[in-house]
């Protein structure tokens, strides 16, 4: 009883066994054995209580790694899975990585302090929750003689102990908390005991501590990647003489340093920074936002064998002391803004280089044939510059051990090399992207060459695929080839990839293509002139996944083999194959995007292609690749085409597709590679199935009647059956197809009613039922109504908005079909006509007159029920059946009229009420004259009410009825109104009149963003804009501005739950306050607006052209990397005063300006990237704002009229040198923002945190 120890007892045997147990135990101490003589030895009680504890603490064992740590077993604990014991008997280590335990930390460290002889604890890769106390881990290390703690991916939170507070942990050298969510600042005070510390992959912030590297001790290792590190690279490195491996990156550095704290250091200057790091071996810094130049000093870190500097902002050219780093392995500088050329000499003392990476900056020029000195190079990457001249043989020749070289997108001309025999090694060769002449050299493939792209270039003639049968992929799109397959067709037993399109290619598909490429995954070949019919031994590509072969002249029909493969996207469409759609592709488990349009396929709509409903395999389709779906503009005659072209754009720029015919006449939007054209949110997982996404299988000869089960495709994005001769009815179960945004049923021979489900389909785009026999009434509810009238046109029998009337239209549908009955027996009937007529005129005065007696009391008597109505009327009436209802939470003096209506109020204030009547005549009966502004949701006036309290209402385009629209508003207002920050516009409340709708605003004195910057050029456009600004805004407001547009953006996207997305953020709705500070304006308006407004709002909801990101379109699932790009866009207007797009006329700064991509970008973001990689990056900031012109600080409304000596800068003087940096720093920001790829682009909170760097120690307090 006095052991203090106790086991856990769950049986009658445990008992027995512990008897045995300690009475071995006792009489080993007795008899001064050892415990753990004999093999492995034997644990003492003293560990193995613990190590039952422990056990008992877990949650869940998944895998039952500790199903074997029981008595009833072995009483030997050494032999237990994952406990590793010493000599005598004791535990000295615990390793249980990858187990997946579930295990509350307070669990683990309550049991595993116990064991006072512990050198070891593994517990990587589990579910080990909750936060990490200091003591416990001190109680640990004071109890035992740890040396290596391993806690990395977990799921531990909270802020990890400081070193500091670790003090007694003096044997502990290895440190690894990686992978967990730890926030919060850094634990670095001090390392003195550790050699290796692994803090990678949380979210700590804050900046990293000078103490790590001035008290670093035996430090040799430190990792502290992917997390939210701001501020600049410390003072220091060099003191820490131990450090060999240093990674910082993925966080949001810089290399401003605070002159205040080191006076002798220039800004932006990394030099004496790395000073003294002379047993550095590893240096990762990618993925920040470091400017300047790149560090001479690193020189002197002369054991560095791995430089890693890529992925961030530096400029100027590549130092030439890199030469004096005669150890390193790898250097990367890719990814920056570096220009010039490679510096002659480059490489000559870089024997051991074995990976130079310079690509995607702005390099010049040649390539210095001193790389050839570079003899162990393994990677050579010099992609996407401006590189010149021809291929350099002479400097590959020389690079015996060169497995990879890529020149893609630069502008070498030239023959491509006729061998590259003394290349023995290479395996990609990418010279994509280039202006490459001539035929393709058989001798250019090596024995060892496996992948070959050469897209995008001037190469004519015929592919020798007979000479390259060692390759696994080829790639020669967008060239002039006419011939691609030798006969025979060579064994090529390492093929996966076949892409050529865009080409002239004019031959049949060989029909042992499969037989001689067994391994083929992607064949592409669309966009050529190949005739003959498609071979049905394609069947025989068991791994073929890809099948593109549109826009060509093939015949015949689709083999009904293709439903036996893996097939996952299926492109036949602009041929002239025939027959029937083969029923077997509904086998295809894997099928997500089909496109048969555009042929003359006969037959029905086979129900089989629903059979895999629920069961397709969800998978990737990329792969990896670069890939774009173009999208003919609705209405465009490329229509006719089918709905777009999908296009493998790796190693392809997008302006060589107006070398395309096919593309030179069409209208088109592009959606970049990296979203997914299948992904819809929410589809379940490859584990659960998914479903098509792409179906189009219009402009065909197709009859018979659409499948009711089509409406088990419920993932379905695109459905497309027009320009066919269907018949029968729409199916009432399309109307779940709840991810639909493009439905295409036009031009067929449908009858009977549109399904009132449709109306509930609310990310529908793109709707048209046109040129059908469809009858009855449009259903009033949804989104159906808000498609213009063109989409329901052709349909004598259909009525209701959008078109006319149901009664209007029956009457005009009679009158026409009583003209043709005259028409049909004219000369049998003339007379009695005649006759009728003459009735019907007589009839028609009488009815007149008797109506003239009465209309001026029928006028009167309506005019007075509407201004009953309207006005005093709905006084009496009770609440509950009340037909305007305002909400609002403006405090006002009662004025002894009688309350009008009931308030719900968004604010704890004491309210009084407002009527209809009232806010009419706030707004003089909403004139012209009080109105300031109009947009996609309705028109803006400002109203002045009867305590002067001004407010701003914005009166609705959409009229909605007292059905359940009416509730979803109330639900939607209520929602909206409970929003506040300081940084956006606040709904004080709203009112519902019949159908009309009117929101009430804070009223923001100094009007939009887009006036202050753009007020010239558009006061000439809008003749109801509020006065011009004058002076525009000052740098400093500017960035004022930027900050809080992203804390109110901030708030929307994470404080509110659920998560709101703007949808349509631009210039036009962030306004500002008496004080110049911005808020944002119409948050939640778009996803409140998509079921109500009308077709030109709705074309709105996914953006304003100039703001929408490239990847909407698809569909409209909207999503937060969508509202970063229009931010970007936002900001680069800041930082250029130019506008989103331009038409030719007058800008805003008074210079003339031409279309942007007369200038060679989409937009001003294509427009502003183009300048930046060009190395012009200075020419596209606003030379008012860095001259230190415009207003700053707090600011009245300034009329085209005011006095011209207002104070153009009110903020604290800054020198334009500083100003410019400040500037490009934003650009920089601003361009990440507009990454075509929304993975790239940064959070609102990244975001943040950046803006918050650049001003750190600055003499303005953004924050």
């Amino acid at each position: 009883m006095g052991f203090g120890w106790q086991l856990p007892i769950t049986s009658l045997w445990d008992l027995l066994t512990l008897c045995l147990f300690a009475g071995h135990y006792f009489s080993a101490i007795y008899t001064q054995e050892d415990p753990g003589s004999g093999s492995g030895g034997s644990v003492t009680l003293a560990d193995t209580t613990p190590l039952l504890r422990f056990k008992q603490s877990i949650v869940t064992d998944p895998s039952g790694a500790l199903s074997g740590w029981s008595l009833q077993r072995t009483s030997n604990s050494c032999s237990w899975f994952g406990i590793t014991c010493s000599s005598n008997g004791r535990v000295i280590a615990v390793n249980l990585t990858s187990c997946g335990l579930v295990v509350p930390f307070s669990g683990l460290a309550d049991q595993l302090t116990s064991l006072d002889q512990l050198q070891e604890l593994h517990l990587a890769g589990n579910a080990i929750y909750g936060a990490v106390e200091p003591e416990v881990i001190a109680s640990t290390c004071s109890a035992a003689p740890l040396s290596i703690l391993d806690l990395s991916s977990n799921n531990l939170v909270g802020s990890f102990p400081s070193l500091s507070s670790l003090k007694s942990c003096k044997t502990l050298t290895h440190l690894n908390v990686s992978r967990n969510y730890f926030d919060g600042p850094l634990p670095l005070d001090a390392a003195g005991f550790l050699s290796r510390l692994d803090l990678s992959h949380n979210n700590f912030s804050g900046e990293v501590s000078p103490a790590i590297f001035h008290y670093c001790g035996p430090l040799s290792w430190l990792d502290l990647s992917n997390n939210s590190l701001s501020g600049s690279l410390p003072m220091g490195i060099g003191q820490c003489g131990t450090l060999q491996h240093l990674n910082i990156s993925f966080n949001f550095l810089s290399s401003t340093i605070v002159p205040e704290a080191f006076s002798f250091m220039s800004p932006s200057n990394l030099t004496s920074v790395l000073a003294g790091c002379s047993n550095l071996s590893v240096l990762d810094l990618s993925k920040n936002l470091f400017t300047g130049l790149i560090p001479t000093s690193l020189t002197t870190c002369t054991s560095l064998r791995h430089v890693n500097i890529s992925f961030n902002s530096f400029i100027g050219n590549i130092p030439t002391t890199f030469n004096q780093l005669s150890n390193l392995e790898v250097l990367s500088i890719s990814s920056n803004n570096l220009t010039g050329a490679i510096p002659p000499g480059f490489g000559d003392s870089l024997q051991q280089l074995h990976v130079l990476d310079l690509s995607a900056n702005d390099l010049v020029g040649g390539i210095p044939t001193s790389l050839a000195r570079c003899s162990s190079l393994q990677v050579l990457n010099l992609g996407d510059n401006w590189l010149t001249g021809e291929f350099p043989q002479a400097v590959v020749s020389q690079m015996p051990t060169l497995q990879k070289l890529v020149l893609s997108f630069n502008n070498f001309t030239g023959p491509l090399p006729v061998s590259l025999a003394n290349s023995s090694s290479l395996r990609i060769l990418d010279l994509s992207a280039n202006a490459f002449t001539g035929s393709i050299p058989g001798t250019i493939c090596s024995p060892s060459l496996r992948r070959l792209l050469l897209a995008d270039n001037e190469l004519s003639g015929v592919v020798p695929l007979e000479s390259c049968s060692s390759l696994a992929a080829i790639d020669v799109s967008c060239n002039f080839i006419t011939r691609a397959f030798p006969t025979p067709l060579p064994t090529m037993p390492n093929m996966r990839e076949i892409v050529m399109w865009g080409n002239f290619i004019e031959q049949e598909i060989p029909a042992d293509i499969c037989s001689a490429a067994s391994q083929l995954w992607l064949l592409v070949l669309n966009v050529n002139l190949i005739n003959g019919t498609i071979p049905p031994t394609l069947a025989n590509c068991s791994s073929l996944e890809w099948l593109a072969l549109s826009n060509n002249r093939l015949t015949g029909h689709i083999p009904p083999e293709l439903g036996l493969m893996r097939i996952n996207f299926l492109h036949l469409n602009n041929n002239s194959l025939s027959g029937t759609i083969p029923p077997t592709l509904g086998e295809c488990r894997y099928l997500v995007w089909v496109d048969l349009s555009s042929n003359e396929l006969e037959g029905t709509i086979p129900v089989e292609l629903t059979k895999q409903a629920g069961k397709v395999i969800k998978g990737t389709l990329s792969k990896g690749l670069q890939f774009a779906f173009f999208k003919y503009l609705y209405g465009d005659r490329c229509t006719e085409y089918g709905l777009g072209s999908v296009l493998i754009m790796r190693g392809v720029r997008p302006l060589r597709l107006r070398r395309i015919p096919n593309f030179q006449m069409c209208n088109r939007t592009r959606f970049y590679p990296d979203v997914s054209p299948y992904y819809i949110p929410g589809a379940p997982g490859s584990s659960e199935g998914g479903t098509y996404a792409y179906l189009d299988v219009g402009h065909n000869k197709l009859k018979g009647k659409i499948p009711e089960e089509l409406g088990t495709l419920t993932y379905l994005t695109v459905l497309a059956v027009s320009h066919n001769n269907l018949t029968g009815t729409i199916p009432f179960s399309l109307a779940n197809l709840i991810h639909c945004s493009i439905l295409h049923l036009d031009h067929n021979h449908l009858e009977g009613p549109i399904p009132p489900g449709l109306s509930m389909l609310g990310v529908m785009n793109q709707l048209d039922f046109s040129n059908n026999n469809l009858s009855g009434s449009i259903p009033d509810s949804g989104k159906l109504p808000t498609f213009p009238a063109s989409s329901f046109a052709n349909n004598p029998y259909l009525c209701g908005t959008p078109l006319p009337p149901c009664d209007t239209a029956i009457s005009r549908f009679e009158d026409s079909h009583s003209s043709m009955e005259s028409l049909s027996f004219h000369h049998k009937r003339r007379f009695g006509i005649v006759i009728a007529i003459v009735v019907a005129v007589v009839a028609f005065v009488t009815v007149i007159t008797g109506l003239l007696g009465c209309s001026h009391r029928f006028t009167i008597t309506h005019q007075h029920v509407r201004e009953l109505m309207h006005n005093n009327s709905m006084d009496k009436l009770p609440i509950s059946t009340s037909s305007s209802i305002i909400h609002s939470v403006l405090g006002r003096r009662t004025t002894g009229k009688p309350l009008s209506i009931n308030i719900v109020t968004f604010r704890i204030t004491p309210l009084h009420k407002l009527s209809y009547r009232e806010l009419k005549e706030a707004t003089k009966d909403f004139s012209e004259e009080t109105k300031i502004g109009s947009g996609g949701f309705g028109e803006v006036y400002k109203a002045t009410l009867d305590d002067n309290t001004v407010v701003a209402v914005k009166k609705l385009c959409h009229q909605i009825g007292e059905n359940g629209e009416s509730k979803d508003f109330d639900a939607e207002m209520t929602t909206i109104g409970k929003i506040k920050h300081p940084n956006l516009v606040c709904l004080l409340g709203y009112c519902k009149a019949d159908n009309e709708r009117l929101l009430i605003y804070e009223y923001m004195e100094n009007g939009s963003l887009d006036r202050w910057l753009h007020s010239n050029s558009n006061q000439q456009d809008d003749p109801n804009s509020q006065p011009a600004v004058k002076f525009g805004l000052s740098w400093d407001s500017r960035k004022r501005i930027a900050l809080g547009i992203a804390r109110g953006l901030q708030f929307l996207h994470r404080d509110c739950l659920p998560n709101i997305i703007h949808r349509d953020l631009k210039t036009a709705n962030v306004l500002l306050d008496d004080a110049l500070e911005a808020r944002v304006a119409d948050f939640g308006m778009a996803r409140l607006m998509s079921a109500y407004d009308t077709h030109h709002s709705t074309e709105t909801l996914a953006g304003t052209c100039g703001y929408v990101p490239p990847e909407y379109g698809m569909s409209l699932q909207c999503t937060k990397p969508g509202d970063i790009f229009s931010f970007g866009v936002v900001l680069l207007e800041l930082v250029t005063g130019r506008e989103p797009t331009w038409s030719v006329g007058a800008s805003g700064n008074g210079s003339e300006k031409r279309g942007y991509e007369d200038q060679g970008g989409e937009g001003l973001a294509g427009w502003a990237q183009g300048k930046v990689r060009e190395g012009r990056a200075k020419e596209v900031l606003d030379q008012r704002a860095l001259q230190g012109g415009g207003v700053s600080g707090r600011a009245v409304i300034i009329s085209s009229t005011s006095s011209s000596t207002y104070p153009t800068n009110m903020g604290m003087p800054m020198d334009i040198e500083r100003r410019e940096d400040e500037m490009m720093r934003y650009l920089s920001i601003a361009c990440r923002c507009v990454d075509d790829n929304p993975s790239r682009r940064p959070s609102i909170c990244d975001v943040i945190v950046a803006f918050r760097k650049i001003h750190r120690g600055g003499d303005l307090d953004l924050l």
